[in-house]
Parts: structure tokens; C-alpha cells; sequence
């Protein structure tokens, strides 16, 4: 650690702002990339793998892994709270940092928890993790090194997140299957550990700290910022439909995604299959990521919401559906990991385009709340749902679908009103 901070000490003062002939910029951007696979990719969205096998092994109810689900959330949603007070006290660095160390320190913990309460707290150092070491950090930095390609750096960061569920499911799975529960998770917690080294090591917590200016001209910002003051800020029945729209996207991509794997064991899906499954969901999402950075930099985020609303409704509508099908049901999954973005590079993007610059990193912070209420509120009643009706999660899935549409509604709306990208 100490040889790979005097090695970036020395590039930083033999040539301001670039490493390699790169601007540190992008640089930044692949340090918040591996903070996200770290503290998201292989953590958070991770977890789905592991909870038939907690289920199995230890006789937790779907109640009870609604419970655990629950406390990540508002674990997470208080985190997220309280993060500008976080980063007052902390740096972006330090504060990825120990957001990073909480969230692999979980999954130690989940590996040598036996017992329901210990799956608790294990829930709630993920869940503080998450929620003070992914979206609001990243977009913090962003927004400080970035004056343009700050959508498609966004989408690059973002992408991490699924790249975690490329290959290493089926990895994990054999694990678990030929050692233990134990090995499965701590093999996990050691990626994260190992990824935060390297991120920390790269990590800037603005350009000045490099005595250097961000990437894109000064010129381009300022043409931004008249071109938000002539638009006008959001009013109050602005925020209102942006927060109502928030709540349902995290109650669609968030909460449907952690009951995914219990939906297909329930429905006779082997486990291998779920863990291809889930690296196919991880290769649609780090194409949607990316996409829609190129995408709405290209043409406009309100195109591009169109299209992946249409792809999650119609995702979700045929996993449910044709769910024994599995032509149907890899092709519904590609295009579920497809839509989902909408709530990470999707709802950033709809922070900046609809706020003047001033609020962007206050937009963020607020929808990401509203994200995670979604969460909390909805985290805990699929598990219940599905133990009064014998174990199904197949009409859970279908409201998810059907909620798609007014929300659709409700940002494209909001896009018109305020004629922004």
C-alpha cells in the first residue's frame, strides 16, 4: 500500500494532472469503478446468490429473509440520510474507504453467522456500507473532475456494479456447493478488501488536490449553468412526482432483484442455472450502463428512458409469465438486466438534467433517499406475501411490471415540463 502511494505521489508531482499521458480524471473514474464493484457489484447485488442457501442451511423463512432484506435498507436508506454530514467529517477518500471495509466486513460476518439475530447485524453493516460507499460518493466526485463526459464516466462507474455478476456466480456457487457457505463468503469479502486497496491507492478527492482543473473546458459549465438558469429550478409538485417516481423505481429494480433468485428456486430452477441466470442479468445491466451513458450524451436521457422502461416492463412480464421457458426466460432476463439502470445511471442522470448545478448533488442525495424508501417499504412485504400464499412470488412480479407504466409516465412528464435532456 505504501510503495503503490509513493509510486502515485511521484506521478502526480512529475506531471499535474495525468498519469500516463491520461488525465486523472479517468483515473478517479476507475478508482469510484472499483469502489462500486466492491461495494455494490459483489456485495450488494451479490447477496440474492447466497439467500436460498442461508434458507437451506440454516431454516430461514421468507419472513425472516425479508427481515434481513428490510434492515440492509433502512440500514442503508439512514446511511444515505446522513451522508452529507459523513462527508463533511470524512473525505470522499477515507469515506469510500471505510464504507468499503463495512461493506466486506458484513460478509465476513455472514459467512460465521449461525443464527437469525447475527444475520441481522450482518444486514445492517451492508446495508451502512452501501449506502455511504456507492451512488452519492461517486456522483460527489464526478461532479468535481468531470465538466463534460460526466454522463458517460457515470455509466463506466455504474457499470461496476454488474460486472461483479459476470462469471463469479457460478464460481461462488461451486464453492458453497464443494466447501462451504463459509468459503463462499469469504472468498467475496477478500475480493472486496483486495479492490478498495487498489481504489484508495488511485483515489483524488478533487482536482486541486492535483493542482489540477477537471476534465472539459470551463467554457462548457458555464454554458450548462445558463442553460439551467433559463430553464428555472424544479417547484415543489416537481419534487413531489420526481420523489414518487424514485420510490417506485427502487421498489421495481431494488427489491424485485433481491427476491429474483428465491422467484426462480421457488419456480424448480436449478441453482446452476440461477447463477447463469444471474451472469446474464450482470452482462444486461453493464450493457444498459453503458448505453445509457453513450446513449443520452448522443441523443437525450428522455429517449432513452423510453426505451428502458419498455425493456424492464417487457422483461418482467415474460420472466413471469414463461418462467419454465428457458429461451423465454434468458431472453426476459437480458432484457430486465437491460431496464434496470433506471436506478442507478438512470436516476443520477435525471438528477442532473432536471436541477440547476447548485442542487445537482442535493437532487442526488434526496432521490437516493426516496430510492431507498422504495426499498424499505416494499423489502419485507414479498417475503410475507409469498409465505401466505404458499411460496409463490410470481404476483409480486407481475406488480412490479404493472407499476412500470405510471412511472414511466410521471419522469417523461417532468422531462416535457422542464424541456431538459
Amino acid at each position: 500500500l505504501s510503495d503503490g502511494v509513493l509510486f502515485m505521489s511521484d506521478a502526480r508531482s512529475s506531471s499535474k494532472g495525468t498519469l500516463f499521458g491520461i488525465h486523472y480524471a479517468w483515473i478517479v473514474c476507475i478508482a469510484c469503478t472499483l469502489i462500486m464493484y466492491g461495494n455494490n457489484g459483489i456485495t450488494g447485488s451479490m447477496f440474492s446468490l447466497y439467500q436460498p442457501f442461508i434458507k437451506d442451511m440454516y431454516g430461514i423463512t421468507n419472513t425472516q429473509m425479508s427481515f434481513i432484506l428490510t434492515t440492509r435498507s433502512i440500514m442503508s436508506l439512514l446511511a444515505v440520510v446522513v451522508c452529507s454530514f459523513y462527508y463533511k467529517v470524512f473525505s470522499i477518500r477515507i469515506g469510500m474507504l471505510v464504507a468499503s471495509i463495512l461493506c466486506g466486513g458484513s460478509f465476513l460476518l455472514f459467512g460465521y453467522s449461525e443464527t437469525f439475530p447475527m444475520f441481522l447485524l450482518s444486514g445492517v453493516l451492508l446495508g451502512l456500507g452501501s449506502g455511504f460507499g456507492t451512488n452519492i460518493p461517486v456522483s460527489m466526485a464526478l461532479r468535481l473532475w468531470f465538466n463534460k463526459k460526466r454522463k458517460l464516466a457515470m455509466s463506466i462507474t455504474v457499470l461496476a456494479g454488474s460486472v461483479g455478476l459476470l462469471g463469479l456466480p457460478s464460481v461462488l456457487t461451486n464453492i458453497i456447493e464443494g466447501v462451504s457457505l463459509r468459503a463462499g463468503f469469504t472468498v467475496n469479502a477478500a475480493i472486496v478488501f483486495a479492490v478498495t486497496v487498489i481504489a484508495i491507492i488511485l483515489m483524488r478527492n478533487s482536482p486541486e488536490e492535483m493542482g489540477c482543473e477537471p476534465y472539459g473546458s470551463r467554457g462548457e459549465v458555464d454554458a450548462d449553468k445558463r442553460d439551467a438558469s433559463e430553464r428555472g429550478k424544479l417547484e415543489n409538485i416537481d419534487w413531489a412526482i420526481l420523489g414518487a417516481v424514485c420510490i417506485a423505481i427502487g421498489i421495481i429494480c431494488c427489491t424485485s432483484y433481491s427476491y429474483l433468485s428465491l422467484f426462480l428456486s421457488f419456480e424448480g430452477v436449478s441453482a446452476e442455472d440461477i447463477a447463469l441466470v444471474l451472469s446474464v442479468t450482470g452482462l444486461s445491466v453493464g450493457t444498459g450502463k453503458m448505453c445509457f451513458g453513450a446513449l443520452s450524451e448522443k441523443f437525450s436521457s428522455y429517449a432513452c428512458n423510453t426505451l428502458y422502461f419498455v425493456a424492464l416492463f417487457v422483461g418482467i412480464s415474460l420472466m413471469t409469465l414463461f418462467v419454465h421457458n428457458t429461451a423465454v426466460l434468458f431472453v426476459a432476463i437480458a432484457l430486465l438486466g437491460f431496464g434496470s439502470p433506471l436506478a442507478s445511471v438512470g436516476f443520477v442522470s435525471w438528477g442532473w438534467d432536471l436541477t440547476s448545478e447548485d442542487q445537482n448533488d442535493r437532487a442526488v442525495q434526496i432521490m437516493q433517499i426516496c430510492l431507498y424508501v422504495g426499498m424499505v417499504g416494499f423489502d419485507f412485504l414479498p417475503g410475507v406475501i409469498a409465505d401466505l400464499i404458499g411460496g409463490s412470488y410470481r404476483p409480486i412480479f407481475m406488480g412490479y411490471a404493472l407499476l412500470c407504466i405510471p412511472t414511466f409516465i410521471g419522469i417523461q412528464y417532468l422531462y416535457r415540463k422542464n424541456r431538459r435532456r
